[in-house]
């Protein structure tokens, strides 16, 4: 009887030691340009609209992680949100073109300026693509 126990005792401490798949830690956030857009030039207040957004990830270790949406008066500020999971077997994926949208209701007539994140220009200087769009 004492050695079944112990057969036991060292199998389930083998088994509760062995080596599983390392945990994917978050390395750090970032945020990646958006490639291209989709939206009407016109919109009706109080209904929703998509606008479509278009980006790469750099490596399979980024997943989205939703959006940066900033309101300032009639402008929108946006731009793709990610986490970087680094765990030793990232793939360059820069081939595949990832789709999001924004779905944007205006609550006031008037002409909205929307800028999308495109990146960083050589000199650390943020870049946009600029969409205007009406109200009526």
């Amino acid at each position: 009887m004492k050695k079944i126990l112990l057969s036991f005792a060292i199998g389930v401490t083998l088994v509760s030691c062995s080596k599983q798949e390392p945990y994917q830690s978050i390395e750090y956030y970032d945020t990646l340009p958006v490639e291209s857009v989709v939206m009407p030039t016109t919109f009706k207040v109080d209904s929703v609209s998509n606008i479509t957004l278009k980006y790469r990830k750099p490596t399979t270790c980024y997943v989205y992680q939703g959006l940066y949406y900033e309101k300032n008066g009639f402008t929108r500020t946006v731009a793709i949100n990610t986490i970087n999971y680094e765990h030793g077997n990232c793939i360059t994926e820069t081939q595949n073109l990832y789709e999001t949208a924004v779905n944007f209701r205006p609550v006031a007539s008037g002409t909205y300026t929307f800028k999308f994140w495109t990146g960083t220009s050589t000199a650390g200087v943020d870049q946009f693509a600029t969409y205007q769009a009406i109200v009526p």
